[in-house]
């Protein structure tokens, strides 16, 4: 009861429980609670044992949304668990110090025990606490004593989990903050870097305009007088007023001519950027907005100094265009696109502000671009157009010398080949055809050996001239042709025309020697139509 008096707070005790205890401590501690605590803590105490056994069974299972949401609950069940028992444990104490037996100038008092129950009914009954009032009942104020020391007890273990908590997220906390402190600085550190790439280095000097050489004069003719120079040149002769007569006002001085540097960047990679936003691109570029002004300053000086090429007389088309390029590259591409006919804008096109603005240098350097870059472009064409003509000629004459050739050849083939199939039915009128190949070959072969028979002797020399015409054709593809059939096929023709063929196996033969002199012709006729058609 002497700890109660002075009790203030949670008690830090004389040890700290670890990680590995805190789940014993929690469980023994909110069990004690749930039985024999007063009602005010009981509720939060089951809210603590309830929340604590989500968390780990989340966790286990890897639910860590859930986990978190019910690491928070059980937190604040834990907290409230906590105070709620210091709250009642204080109230107790109070009542037990002011009451209860107690020492006086080293004497034992024994206190007003009537009062001293009355007041612990009147805390239990406050707080809901039913085992304080059963031992109240049956045991009196010193049974109830010791319910209260065991409950506030366990309350002290727990309050010493809930500071190591505290101090654990605490250092953790800190441990995070370091993390970010650094996270930042290198962030910082990049940034900087990054911030000196785009600003802070050596400035960089514009590229020099190139000098646009000025036409030389042309040489006087022998006896011509001298070129008067330009009235605005020529000064006055200089007399001296005099007094009938006012002095003549000087013409004011002409406007000095405009300075056409390319406007200055800090970096190179601001004026690419710039550059780049001027041609109609989107370049990347850091969140820094120095670094973003920075292009957009140099932006609106490449606009400016665009504008004023466009509107200043005082300089030539050739100067203009040159400057141009120089200031930005990708418009003076644009520029020289549509100077020269390879780019044409469309509709659509044109109202993009980079073809807005490389339309109108155009037109400062020459005011009939449109019709000056289509006629290049058409001349182009037609000269590219005479380079693809030129060989489809070549190879277009190289077909049809082919085809004419291969037609010459194969029409005395046929011809020769109609004849042999003419003397071939003079021989089956004759008695010399039996149908039977082998014999009819034998019967040719003896009239011929034995008197001679003219039919049979022109058969023959028909034949060979048929088989040497048809050899030729099948093995060295005609007029160049390039179709050479393969020799397993030479070699089955000579064979159908070596044999004794009776005049059906014949005309058969020649007429598969026709159908293949005809698909020579297909390939060739196709490459003509293709040719043509380009």
């Amino acid at each position: 009861m002497q700890a109660m008096r002075t009790l203030d707070g949670p008690a830090s005790g004389p040890y700290a429980p670890q990680p590995a205890d805190y789940a014993g401590i929690i469980q023994r501690a909110g069990g004690t609670f749930t039985r024999m605590g007063a009602g005010a803590v009981q509720v939060p105490a089951w809210m603590m044992i309830g929340h604590a056994k989500e968390f780990w069974d989340a966790f286990r299972q890897g639910r860590l949304e859930n986990a978190r949401i019910h690491q928070a609950e059980f937190r604040n069940a834990m907290e409230a668990t906590v105070f709620k028992q210091e709250q009642v444990a204080r109230e107790y104490g109070a009542v037990y110090a002011a009451f209860g037996p107690h020492k006086e100038d080293g004497k034992d008092v024994p206190g007003d025990e009537d009062r001293l129950r009355s007041e612990l009914m009147r805390v239990a009954n406050k707080y809901q606490d039913d085992t304080v009032l059963r031992m109240l009942e049956h045991g009196g104020p010193g049974s109830a004593a010791r319910i209260i020391e065991h409950l506030d007890a366990q309350n002290k273990d727990l309050s010493k989990v809930l500071q190591q908590m505290n101090l654990q997220s605490k250092t953790l906390e800190i441990e995070k903050r370091k993390e970010d402190l650094e996270r930042s600085r290198q962030k910082d550190a990049e940034a900087a870097k990054e911030r000196s790439d785009w600003l802070g280095g050596q400035r960089i000097e514009p590229p020099e305009t190139p000098a646009v050489p000025e036409a030389p004069a042309a040489p006087a003719a022998p006896g011509a007088p001298s070129p008067t120079p330009a009235p605005s040149v020529v000064k006055a002769a200089e007399k001296p007023p005099t007094p009938d007569e006012p002095p003549v006002p000087k013409p004011p001085a002409a406007p000095a001519a405009p300075s056409y540097s390319v406007p200055q960047a800090p970096s190179a990679r601001v004026r690419a950027a710039a550059q780049a936003e001027q041609a109609g691109e989107k370049p990347t570029l850091p969140k820094d907005p120095a670094i973003r002004d920075a292009v957009g300053g140099q932006r609106a000086k490449l606009d400016e100094y665009m504008n004023n090429l466009i509107n200043d007389a005082t300089i030539t088309p050739d100067q203009v265009k040159a400057r141009a390029s120089a200031a930005n590259p990708a418009i003076g591409n644009l520029v020289n696109g549509l100077l020269d006919g390879s780019i044409e804008l469309t509709k659509q096109d044109s109202d993009k502000p980079q073809n807005r603005l490389a339309a109108a240098l155009a037109k400062r350097i020459d005011s009939n671009y449109e019709r000056t870059g289509k006629e290049k472009q058409d001349k182009r064409e037609i000269e590219g157009r005479k380079f693809q003509v030129r060989p489809l000629q070549r190879a277009l004459g190289q077909q049809y010398a082919l085809r004419a050739n291969l037609n010459d050849i194969l029409g005395k083939n046929i011809y020769d080949m109609n004849l042999l199939l003419n003397l071939a039915d003079k021989l089956k009128d004759k008695g010399l055809e039996t149908e039977i190949p082998i014999i009819d070959r034998w019967v040719r072969e003896g009239r011929r050996m034995v008197g001679g028979d003219p039919d049979v002797q022109k058969f023959y020399a028909q034949l060979t001239q048929v088989r040497t015409d048809v050899g030729r054709v099948f093995s060295t593809g005609s007029a160049g042709t390039g179709a050479v059939y393969p020799v397993s096929a030479q070699k089955e023709m000579r064979e159908f025309l070596d044999t004794g063929l009776n005049v059906e196996q014949l005309r058969a033969t020649v007429a598969v020697i026709k159908s293949d002199y005809k698909n020579k012709l297909a390939p060739i006729t196709t490459q003509i139509n293709e040719l043509s058609g380009r």
